[in-house]
């Protein structure tokens, strides 16, 4: 028998962004015992769309630092967009990048460049989420990546008393006389 009720709709969980943000706010500040929360910054884009910053605070010394922001029309939860900070970390500092290679780039004549470019292409959007559930399943993973933690760890090590500690570096008298390079 068909159906023709949507796959995945949920009508009782009707969630939006700025909602399942609040309840990531609240379990942040649980799990960390209120040494990290979660900031929510609205702000309107000049196309008609709001853009929310979320921020991790180290509480005790009032630091933040960006995580990422959601995308989504001013009068529409939905579609949102999760947008991690990911890329603007040098490609040496990432796990995984993609790098093309210069056979793409040698192997076409330039005519043959020329049509590809001008053909239209089917782009996929990452992270854009139709629903409350596929909402809650992007933010989690994006929680998850290096880069977030990544950042959540030195705002925190930054802050912290061994922090301090490692500022002032130790003195410690050389008994050689000969340069560092030097070996003997």
């Amino acid at each position: 028998m068909s159906s023709y009720w949507p796959s995945d709709l949920d009508v009782r969980d009707m969630s939006s962004p700025l909602q399942i943000l609040e309840q990531a706010r609240q379990e942040w500040t649980e799990e960390s015992s209120g040494v990290l929360s979660l900031l929510v910054q609205k702000a309107e884009t000049i196309d008609n769309m709001h853009k929310v910053y979320i921020y991790a605070k180290h509480e005790p010394s009032g630091q933040t630092v960006i995580l990422f922001s959601v995308y989504y029309r001013l009068e529409t939860p939905y579609p949102a967009k999760i947008l991690p900070r990911e890329n603007e970390l040098p490609n040496s500092l990432k796990k995984s990048y993609y790098s093309p290679g210069l056979e793409s780039a040698f192997s076409i004549s330039t005519a043959a460049a020329l049509a590809a470019s001008m053909k239209g292409k089917r782009v996929t959007n990452e992270r854009v989420c139709d629903s409350p559930a596929e909402f809650r399943s992007e933010l989690e993973d994006v929680f998850n990546l290096g880069s977030v933690k990544s950042e959540v760890i030195s705002l925190v090590s930054n802050n912290s008393p061994s922090a301090e500690l490692a500022s002032e570096p130790d003195r410690v008298e050389d008994e050689s006389e000969g340069h560092p390079d030097e070996v003997e």
